[in-house]
């Protein structure tokens, strides 16, 4: 009876410890799964957004241009935003 007892303990570890690995591997996949989508759409067309967001892009050297957009556009403003968030951190983290 001790033998069973010992037996069914290490395949019980073994099945937690797999179930485990399990949950962690899904939550890893859902956390990282938006970073993905951002990124492979960032690389598109509006247009090719909108027709296959999930889709890889047809052609990456876009990925070039929408930041050449994004650093350039009056709209965003990107670059004094990007200074003055990291002027904040650097009084932030120096006081």
């Amino acid at each position: 009876m001790a033998a069973e007892k010992q037996n069914k303990a290490p395949l019980r570890k073994r099945i937690s410890n797999t179930a485990a690995l399990v949950i962690i591997i899904v939550c890893f996949l859902v956390t990282v799964f938006p970073f993905f989508i951002v990124v492979i759409n960032s690389a598109k067309s509006s247009m090719e957004i909108i027709n296959t967001p999930i889709a890889m892009p047809a052609n990456w050297v876009q990925l070039f241009r929408n930041i050449g957009e994004v650093w350039s556009s009056n709209t965003v403003r990107y670059p004094g935003s990007l200074l003055s968030s990291l002027i904040l951190q650097y009084f932030h983290y120096s006081s």
